[in-house]
């Protein structure tokens, strides 16, 4: 059974740890910006504006953090072309391969949450810490949904380490 879960873990080391970041930033981002929309409606009751400072606030969390969580995942990857020491570099890594996914996940992401939220605080005048959680969740699975899909067509862990 371990040797079995040993395989599957080494087959597939990097889209687990590509989702165990973006599963990490994601739910910190999800807590900070479901206070940080109930704290703003106590001061504007603009439904709009309460979507969008939930989500730029969201975004200003996840994206940093999941930055610095896939460094750190990835940091033996990087190698100084002129020192050669591992940790200094992006050189190895494709970086526009990363962007692309992760733009990808972001945007699909910022719509879905932007029009659930606004719908909810809209229609359904929902508490806007319940709206934006509710809107989070959706969002966050679709987007971790394509992101995982688009992994595998941009081969985002393809790399000479790998092989």
């Amino acid at each position: 059974m371990m040797a079995t879960i040993r395989t599957f873990y080494n087959k597939y080391r990097n889209i687990l740890q590509l989702n165990k970041n973006l599963i990490i930033s994601g739910t910190v981002a999800f807590f900070v910006s479901a206070v940080v929309a109930e704290l703003y409606s106590k001061y504007n009751d603009n439904d709009f504006w309460i979507s969008v400072i939930s989500i730029l606030t969201g975004f200003s969390i996840s994206i940093p953090l999941f930055v610095f969580l896939f460094h750190l995942d990835n940091k033996h990857k990087f190698i100084d072309s002129i020192t050669g020491k591992t940790g200094h570099s992006f050189r190895n890594l494709n970086i526009k391969r990363l962007t692309t996914l992760y733009s990808i996940s972001k945007i699909v992401n910022a719509i879905v949450r932007f029009i659930i939220l606004y719908e909810l605080l809209k229609l359904a005048e929902m508490d806007p810490f319940e709206a934006s959680m509710l809107s989070s969740l959706f969002a966050s699975g679709l987007s971790y949904f394509v992101t995982n899909i688009a992994s595998k067509s941009i081969k985002i862990n393809s790399s000479k380490d790998d092989k």
